[in-house]
C-alpha cells in the first residue's frame, strides 16, 4: 500500500540496541548528561530581553517595525545555546546563573554596539574590514567558545584551586 510504514520488528530492535549501546558508551565515557532547568529559564529571559532591545532599536531606525537584519543577534543567540547544550550533555555541575549573567552582558553589549555609528571605527580581522557591531558579535563568539571549551574539558579544577 502506498503512505504506509514498514512495521519490520527486527529493524525497531537494531535500533533500540544501538540506541541502549550509544547509552552505555556515553555513561562509560564518563558523561551524564543533566538538566539546567535554572540556566534554560534565565537564558530564555535574557534571549526575549535581547531580542525586544534589538527589535525596538532596529524599529526606531526604520520608523516602523522591523526585525530585517537580526543576523548578529541570531549569531550570538546561537552560540550561547550551544555552550548551554555542551553544558547539559556533558552534565558538569557548574553554577547556573554565571552563563546567564555573561549572555545578558555580552547582548547588552552587542546592542550597545549595534546603536553606535558604525563607521566610529572599524578593524581588519581576517582581511575582512568589521565595524563595531560585528567585530563585537565575533568577539563575543569567540568568548564564549573559550568559555564552554574550558567548562567542558577541565573536569578538575583542583588545579585552579591550588594556584596562589
Amino acid at each position: 500500500m502506498k503512505g504506509t510504514l514498514p512495521t519490520d520488528a527486527g529493524l525497531l530492535d537494531r535500533a533500540e540496541a544501538g540506541i541502549a549501546a550509544t547509552g552505555r558508551a556515553v555513561y562509560a565515557a564518563g558523561i551524564r548528561p543533566r538538566r539546567r532547568t535554572r540556566e534554560l529559564g534565565l537564558l530564555i529571559l535574557v534571549a526575549v530581553a535581547i531580542s525586544v532591545g534589538w527589535a525596538s532599536l532596529q524599529s526606531f531606525r526604520a520608523g516602523h517595525f522591523d526585525m530585517s537584519d537580526a543576523s548578529l543577534l541570531i549569531v550570538f543567540l546561537g552560540t550561547v545555546a550551544a555552550v548551554h547544550v555542551a553544558f547539559v550533555i556533558t552534565g558538569r555541575r557548574m553554577d547556573q546563573v554565571l552563563l546567564p549573567a555573561a549572555a545578558m552582558l555580552g547582548g547588552l553589549s552587542l546592542l550597545l554596539m549595534e546603536r553606535l555609528p558604525q563607521d566610529l571605527t572599524a578593524q581588519s580581522l581576517g582581511g575582512a574590514l568589521l565595524p563595531l557591531a560585528p567585530l563585537q558579535a565575533v568577539w563575543l563568539v569567540i568568548g564564549f567558545a573559550v568559555l564552554g571549551v574550558v567548562a567542558v574539558f577541565v573536569r578538575n579544577d583542583g588545579w585552579l584551586r591550588r594556584y596562589k
